[in-house]
């Protein structure tokens, strides 16, 4: 499965979703980016910028995207095992702008906490911040 995530950094913290919803969403009680499947014609870009806007109340433009790279991990989806194929991507939010979680709940974290913490993360998060951020 090809999937897009959107990774929120706002000063120096990260805006992330605790995934409390569906079941069928995969990752549940886990802490992951913001992010889902490609659409067809969409591109990772495209998707990202999408998911991110239906999951949060922030809307980022395609011009605010950094690309981070991409990460292949074994995740679950609808109760089995999957391979994903995820192109991540980093959008720096605005000091002053209040985010909201859409789905699930939000969490800020900063990036020593989230090295502390990585257990608690959906795969592609956690392959994300072991692989791609490097601060």
């Amino acid at each position: 499965m090809n999937i897009a995530m959107g990774l929120l950094q706002q000063d120096d913290v990260y805006l992330l979703q605790l995934r409390n919803g569906k079941k069928q969403a995969g990752g549940l009680n886990l802490i992951g980016c913001f992010g889902g499947k490609i659409e067809p014609g969409e591109t990772a870009l495209q998707a990202a910028c999408r998911e991110v806007t239906e999951e949060s109340s922030y809307a980022p433009t395609t011009q605010q995207a950094e690309l981070l790279g991409e990460v292949n991990v074994n995740s679950d989806w609808k109760d089995q095992t999957i391979t994903v194929h995820a192109t991540v991507y980093l959008f720096q939010v605005p000091p002053q702008t209040k985010v909201t979680a859409h789905e699930g709940e939000l969490v800020t974290m900063s990036l020593g906490e989230i090295r502390r913490s990585l257990d608690k993360f959906t795969p592609g998060t956690r392959a994300c911040f072991e692989q791609l951020v490097k601060e």
